[in-house]
């Protein structure tokens, strides 16, 4: 089995899982053993981890009844939790940090004449 490392949107998407099945009242070994799985299917994805198909994934969204919108968010984020950065991408596509400079820049004052 690959080492799997862990990263910002791994946790990320491993804390909502976490507080799903929490919402749900459901342990890891409850839902697998609905699903059918192996509960260390369920602890690595709350691990943040990869190790399941999007169907699986799906699977596990439907029986948390997930919202729509965090549905989709849990299942982009998903594709995405092996990508090994610090910066998260806002809907704009571009990163907090730099939607923050870009709009401290078009918020400065222009300097005085001469300097």
């Amino acid at each position: 089995m690959p080492l799997r490392r862990s990263t910002v949107r791994g946790r990320e998407f491993g804390d909502a899982i976490r507080a799903l099945l929490r919402a749900a009242d459901l342990t890891n070994r409850a839902a697998a053993e609905l699903l059918g799985w192996q509960e260390a299917k369920v602890s690595e994805l709350v691990n943040g981890k990869e190790g399941v198909t999007d169907v699986e994934l799906a699977k596990l969204l439907g029986l948390l009844r997930t919202p729509p919108d965090e549905f989709d968010h849990l299942m982009a984020l998903h594709h995405d939790t092996n990508v090994r950065d610090w910066l998260q991408p806002t809907k704009s596509g571009m990163t907090d940090r730099r939607a923050h400079c870009a709009s401290t820049k078009r918020s400065r004052p222009a300097s005085p004449a001469g300097r």
